[in-house]
This record gives structure tokens, sequence and C-alpha cells, in this order.
């Protein structure tokens, strides 16, 4: 499968084969992408939020839950770009047109964004179906 860049670790797969084939994340992946976030965030070019699925809003929880991630990863002048991560149990359920229209208001209104890029690998069929279906795009 075909990694968009920002789902991969911030200095990359390297080098290592046995890496790039299983494309795993280390400790150290992680905690170099939240300090990246962070600074990112501090200087006004990335906004990210967690979808939080309510237990009050749903039948089936017994408790809230993170089902994944919305937001710009960069923030580039008046361009943010766009993307959603969520858990397989989720799809189909609207929960990414909600979060993906929040985010998009946001950026308009709050963030004074005047164009954004939303990208998707071209193997991911259930979100170019969305852009092309619900958002017009």
């Amino acid at each position: 499968m075909k990694h968009l860049p920002f789902l991969q670790p911030p200095k990359g797969w390297g080098d290592g084969e046995e890496r790039k084939k299983n494309r795993q994340w280390t400790e150290q992946d992680m905690i170099d992408r939240v300090n990246l976030q962070k600074e990112a965030r501090s200087q006004g070019k990335s906004c990210v939020f967690n979808v939080i699925l309510l237990a009050s809003a749903t039948i089936n929880e017994e408790e809230d839950r993170c089902i994944g991630g919305v937001g710009f990863a960069t923030i580039d002048g008046d361009t943010g770009y766009l993307g959603i991560t969520l858990d397989r149990s989720v799809t189909r359920k609207r929960y990414a047109t909600e979060a993906l229209y929040t985010s998009i208001v946001f950026a308009f209104e709050k963030l004074g964004i005047g164009k954004i890029v939303i990208q998707t690998d071209n193997n991911n069929e259930e979100m170019r179906g969305w852009c092309e279906k619900t958002a017009e795009l």
C-alpha cells in the first residue's frame, strides 16, 4: 500500500528494506511526530483534532472512545492540507463526513484558510468517493 507523506514517520522509512516493507512505526517515530506536531501547532502551521465517539450519542458504545483524527497536518500560508484517519469499525456511519465538514468550516471561519487540499491514495476508493459525491470535488 502506498503511504501518503503525512502518514509516514517524520524522518521517513529510512534505508532498511524490512522497515520499508512492514511500514511499522517505532516509539522514537511517535516521539518525533508528537514533537513536530507541537512545534507546527505553536507556529500556526498545523491544526489536528481527535474524533471522539460519545457513548451518550450511540447505542452500542459503553464509554467514550477516540475513533480517529482529522485536521490540517500542514498549513502553508492560506492553504490547508486536510486529512483524516478513522477506525475501520466506524466507516460508512457518517462520522467522517461530520468531522471533515466541521474541520472545513473551522478552517474557513476561524483559521482564515482560503484553500483546502485533500490528498488521498489512488486506491482509497472510500475517500475518493466521498470527495466526488459528498463534497462534489
